[in-house]
């Protein structure tokens, strides 16, 4: 029963090690005035949504497309 345990354990570090680090950082729509639509996964809600990107001084949480942050970030 111990084996069973350290491996279902063994299982779960090994997943959430290989979560791409984007998906972990907030939505960050930066300080500029452009007006880009971008897709970022949202922590909260566990998803992937829309925001408008400024241009500038974002961070790697945002895609080109919903399939592509959905791809990322399962």
């Amino acid at each position: 029963m111990k084996l069973l345990y350290c491996l279902l354990f063994l299982c779960f570090i090994t997943l959430s090690m290989s979560e791409d680090p984007r998906c972990s950082q907030p939505i960050a729509s930066g300080v500029c005035f452009g007006n880009i639509e971008k897709f970022g996964y949202d922590i909260d809600e566990h998803k992937c949504v829309q925001f408008v990107y400024g241009g500038c001084f974002g961070n790697d949480n945002q895609f080109d497309s919903l399939e592509e942050c959905q791809a990322v970030c399962p």
